[in-house]
């Protein structure tokens, strides 16, 4: 699946991630990206020549330039010949420390060319791996004529990245989604029980409580709770006994135990208490809580959406194309090539769809 706007996994207990965002479907958007690099593709088989002839005489460019290896020898031989008039002079004379000068300024200027030259032999390096990928994808072109739909999933992929291929997908912010009303007995719910009743995650429903998007108050609720006692005597190993340490409640409800201090399950500690092998009690715990009218404002007024709901795709979807490398920096006259793309229209690339994408979250 393709994330949209969201830079955490829905599986991250991550106070930022937002897990209601819609995710859209490879399934959908990967046929409708291929069919348009298919057309794409019959374009450039009329500038194949071009593409390839600018690649070899890019790289062969690079490959010749001994510039960068003249200059470093010349100033070796330079160095070479101030470390032989500054030994005429005697130490501390004026003509030593003046030679000295300059044979410092040397020094550093040979530094910095020894290590755009060891860039520049890197860059040579990457120029194969170019060339390759480049090579790859024409003979992809001169092989698969009218037959791109029978690809394999290596040969889209590197068709892929030496197009630089890039789908972006909007969906319709103008359609809300339709909540139905909480109706509860209890006016006051529980940070807990609102994600039930709702269908939203609990970490977007905290975000929203954060952002101050969503109303809460301090209501004292009953809850199962057990004694710090109680719970030294039932944990077992080392590592639960210093994670209970780093808290100093006398009292932890089932969730605090399990989720903030990590001490087995709801099921296991609801299961020991049922067994009489954990007592607990119940008290009433000060906590914030969600009023059912304040919920039920926030469900209509809220742009957040169930991920089980229909999301509705808007009918645009822009295809852009920048022909150079994912992942890799393509040496500098690599450039030739995207402007040799460029000009053959394939730049930016935007396609226009009209029938609406509907994407199950």
């Amino acid at each position: 699946m393709y994330r949209c706007n969201k830079h955490i996994s829905a599986l991250d207990p991550h106070p930022k991630s937002e897990p209601h965002i819609v995710r859209v479907r490879t399934s959908i958007v990967d046929p409708i990206v291929w069919k348009d690099c298919c057309r794409v593709f019959e374009r450039l088989e009329h500038i194949q020549d071009v593409i390839q002839a600018s690649i070899e005489q890019s790289v062969q460019h690079l490959l010749e330039d001994t510039t960068g290896n003249d200059m470093i020898t010349a100033l070796q031989e330079e160095l070479i010949y101030a470390i032989q008039e500054q030994n005429k002079h005697p130490k501390g004379s004026y003509y030593y420390h003046l030679i000295a000068q300059d044979i410092r300024k040397k020094e550093e200027e040979l530094q910095r060319c020894e290590e755009e030259f060891s860039k520049s032999h890197d860059g040579a390096k990457l120029s194969e791996s170019f060339q390759e990928s480049v090579m790859h994808f024409l003979d992809f072109l001169n092989t698969m004529k009218g037959r791109y739909h029978e690809a394999s999933f290596q040969e889209k992929r590197n068709a892929l990245d030496v197009l630089g291929v890039r789908a972006y997908v909007s969906r319709d912010t103008t359609i809300r989604p339709q909540w139905p009303t909480i109706q509860t007995r209890k006016a006051w719910l529980s940070v807990s029980e609102a994600p039930t009743l709702t269908g939203i995650h609990p970490s977007s429903l905290r975000a929203s409580m954060k952002a101050g998007k969503l109303k809460t108050g301090q209501k004292a609720i009953a809850h199962t709770v057990i004694h710090r006692d109680e719970i030294r005597r039932f944990i077992k190993t080392e590592r639960q006994r210093s994670r209970l340490a780093k808290h100093d409640d006398e009292w932890f409800t089932v969730s605090k135990l399990t989720t903030t201090v990590g001490i087995s399950n709801h099921h296991d500690i609801h299961e020991a208490i049922e067994q009489g092998r954990l007592k607990a009690e119940t008290k009433e715990v000060t906590q914030a809580s969600i009023h059912r009218d304040e919920l039920n404002q926030f469900l209509q007024e809220s742009p957040i959406r169930q991920r089980e709901v229909m999301e509705h795709i808007t009918p645009e979807i822009k295809i852009a194309y920048t022909p150079i490398f994912t992942g890799v920096q393509a040496p500098k006259d690599a450039q030739k090539i995207v402007n040799v793309v460029h000009n053959a229209g394939l730049a930016q690339l935007v396609v226009r769809l009209k029938p609406v994408i509907v994407v199950k979250g």
